[in-house]
This record gives C-alpha cells, structure tokens and sequence, in this order.
C-alpha cells in the first residue's frame, strides 16, 4: 500500500466499504433461522401471495410511496442553491422621433444582459438544509417500512379469519342442516298425530334461526374477503373457494420465543421504525437549530453579469451604429443585524423540537418492548390454549367414531351421530380460532422482536438500521 497513491488507496477504501456492505445487505435480508418456515405465509401459500402482491399494488402503499417521491423531489428545491443560478434578458427597441422642420431620426438596437449568481459562503446553512432534505427522504423511508410491517400483519390476521370464519360457515350449515331434518321429522310426526302443532312451529323457528346466523356467518364472510382484497390492492374480491378450509398445525418452541425476546431487550429496541424516525427528527431539529443560530451572520455572495448594448441611429443622411459591453464581477456581502428576536425564537423551537424527538423516541422504545414482553406472553397462552383445542376435536373424533359403531350395532340412532358430528364440527371451529390466535400473535411478535421477513421485499435502504 505504500506505493499506492491517495487515490489509488480511497479507491481500495470504498471498493472495500462496498464489499462490506454487500456482505451486510445480504445477511440483514435473510430471513432468521429462528423463525424459518414458522410464519403464517409458510403453512399458506395463497397468503404469501397476497403479501407479495400488497407490496406493489396496495392504495396504502402506493399513497406511501407517492410521499417518499415528493419528499426526493424536495431534494433539488433544497439543493438549488448549492448551484449556480444563471438567468438573463434581452429586448429589441425600435424608435422613429420626428421634429418640425427636421428631418426623422430613426433608432433601433438589441439589449440583452445575463447573470450568474453564486452563494460562496453562508455558515453551512446551505448544506445543512440539503442534509434536512435528505433526512425527510430517510423519515419517508421508515415510514414506509413501517406501514408495510402493519399491512402485513394486517392481511395475515383477515387471511387466518377468513379460514376460522369459513369453518364457522360449515359448522353453521350442519347445524341448520340438522335443523330441517328435525323440523321434518317433526311435520311426518303430525301427519301421524303423534306429535302437536305447537311442536312443529317451535322447530319451524329454530330451524329458521338456523338459516338466519348461515346467512349472516355468509355476510361477514363475504364482507371480509371483500375487505382483504382491497387492503392487498386486488383488481378483483378472492374467490371464496380459494379460502383454505383448515388452518395446518403450527410448529411451536417455546425456547425460541424466549431467546427472541431476550435478544430484543437486550439490544434496547433502538432500531424498530418509529424510532429510527423520531431518531431522524432529533436530527433534522439539531440542523435547524444550526441553521438558525448562524441567521445573523453575514453571509457572502458572488455574481458575475454581462450586458451588451448596440443600437444604429439614421437621422436623415447620416447613421450610427454604438456598441456597448459591461462584464461586472461582484462579491458582496450580506448581514442582517438585528431581526427583531425571530432567530431566538428558532433556536428555542428547534431546540423544543429535538427533545420533543428525544423523548418520542424513548416513549417508542418503551412502547415496543412492552408489546414484546405482552406477546411473549400471548403466544405461551395461545400454544396452549391450541394444544386443549386439539385435544378436546381428538375427543370429539373419538365421539363420532364411537356413534358409527354403535349406529350398526343398533345401540344408537342418526340423531345420536348427528349430535356427535355436531361436537366434532364445533371442535373443529375452536381448533381454527385457536390455530388463527396463535398464528396471528406469533407473526407480531416476530414482525415484532425480528424484523418481518415481508420486509425483504423491500428496498434494503428502506429497512436498514440508521446511525
């Protein structure tokens, strides 16, 4: 390295800082082993789907990304006086004077004059609002990061309603199924008079209270479905056979929860989106103060104009033509004195504005872990409470089982199956509330404690920690 030049070694310096970050980037974006093939999408491909699809075709997300534009462009309207500001004029003049008893006099010349104007030197004003530009970008940024890690979690928890609800519309079938089979059994009693008409009219409402919570379990059904297409921003509502009818049995360790949530705390939840962005506002409030203490320093300018003139004059037999050029180099220097208190006033409110930022952030850290340590605890719950669910359907299959063969043994009659089947469907509702509770609270707590592996579909300057 010793016969390299200076330049030669910056040019290792940065080729090296590239390998690095490379290196970075696709460590950060790969997925934790820790959560591999554990999340909702895993088990539901239809779901990775929508995930993938809500990304680039969202309203919220494309509303987001509209903001991030705007926020670049803001980037020029800031850096414009980092530039040279060139602008000029010409005009054509055409002039005919006549005076009794003389001849006409006719005049007519092209004026034009241009100007450069530059900013030589004003305290680090100038960059210090191309740094705030720059930082608005960045805030835009996470905050985009962060409404997609909220629409994720959001189409995760409708997708997994939508399978509980589907197995509640089943079981509500069965049971209005149920239902008109005994409200026709009981109408074949009357016709025999064994039975009254007060009998029938009770079962004729059950029967029909049956058919009224179908027809609402469908409503909310289809309301949800309708509801999770345009969150993932489909042309068209998802086909109602497309819903999955079951929700497959997750995986759990309750040691990964617990070493997850350990290495969360431990790094203090410093870089979850909001607060990398009350982060970024502590320092975009740090260069405004910069911006307003130097507001009462003179600040210097240069321009540099040139004017040319030329006219011809015809005054009876004689003309003229005139030239004139000015080339003028100016440096001046500019200086507000007194402003009347305006500049304390900035200090005091951008200062206000950076502990502002301070404390939002540590209100954003303390929120985050808390929710950590909460869903921690839910998801221990929700193992649980899924595992008794599962246990209680494996009694309600035995049930069945147990019906049938009584059934052909003549010990039992269809009514008694029908009550059996009837169990195991409730069964197996709770078993997919138990299943959509789990899943739901498991993918939080990782968006949550990980980083969201929906994330890395992202921009990886979108998701990166900042510093």
């Amino acid at each position: 390295m010793l016969f390299f030049g200076s330049r030669t070694r910056r040019t290792v310096q940065r080729t090296l800082s590239a390998i690095v970050a490379g290196l970075m980037l696709t460590c950060a974006r790969a997925e934790t082993p820790a959560t591999t093939g554990m999340l909702p999408e895993d088990y539901l491909p239809g779901l990775k789907l929508l995930l993938e699809d809500a990304v680039k075709q969202s309203p919220q997300m494309l509303l987001q990304q509209i903001e991030i534009v705007r926020r670049e462009a803001q980037i020029y309207e800031r850096d414009y006086q980092r530039y040279p500001n060139v602008g000029g004029n010409f005009r054509y003049d055409a002039t005919q004077q006549s005076v009794t008893g003389s001849a006409a006099t006719r005049s007519s010349g092209l004026f034009y004059s241009m100007q450069v104007n530059q900013a030589v030197f004003h305290w680090g004003e100038i960059k210090h609002q191309s740094q705030i530009a720059r930082l608005d970008v960045a805030i835009a940024q996470k905050n985009y990061a962060e409404a997609f890690r909220v629409l994720a979690l959001q189409i995760r928890q409708t997708y997994l309603d939508l399978i509980a609800r589907n197995a509640q519309l089943r079981q509500a079938r069965f049971t209005l199924k149920l239902k008109e089979a005994d409200l026709a059994s009981a109408r074949e009693r009357l016709a025999h008079g064994t039975t009254s008409p007060l009998d029938v009219a009770s079962r004729q409402v059950t029967r029909d209270e049956a058919e009224l919570d179908v027809e609402r379990q469908r409503a909310q059904f289809d309301s949800l479905r309708r509801a999770l297409s345009r969150m993932a921003g489909l042309p068209k509502d998802i086909p109602a056979e497309q819903i999955p009818a079951e929700i497959p049995q997750p995986r759990y360790d309750s040691a990964r929860t617990a070493q997850l949530l350990a290495d969360f705390l431990r790094d203090g939840a410093k870089d979850t989106f909001k607060a990398q962005v009350a982060d970024l506002n502590a320092k975009e409030a740090d260069l405004n103060y910069r911006i307003a203490r130097v507001r009462l320093l003179p600040k210097i300018n240069a321009s540099f104009s040139h004017d040319r003139n030329s006219w011809t004059t015809i005054g009876g037999t004689n003309v003229s033509q005139t030239a004139l050029t000015n080339d003028t180099l100016e440096v001046r220097g500019d200086w507000n004195v007194f402003d009347g208190f305006a500049t304390k006033g900035y200090k005091l409110e951008a200062l206000a504005q950076k502990r502002a930022a301070e404390h939002q952030k540590q209100i954003e850290i303390d929120a985050a872990m808390d929710e950590a340590q909460r869903l921690a605890r839910m998801v221990d719950i929700d193992a649980r409470a899924m595992q008794l669910a599962q246990e209680h359907l494996g009694g309600a299959m035995s049930g069945v089982a147990t019906a049938q063969e009584d059934m052909k043994a003549g010990r039992a009659s269809q009514t008694d199956l029908d009550a059996a089947t009837s169990l195991q469907r409730l069964a197996e509702w709770n078993v997919a509330m138990a299943r959509d509770a789990f899943l739901s609270d498991w993918a939080a707590f990782v968006s949550r404690t990980s980083g969201d592996p929906a994330l890395n579909q992202l921009p990886y300057r979108y998701v990166r920690a900042t510093r």
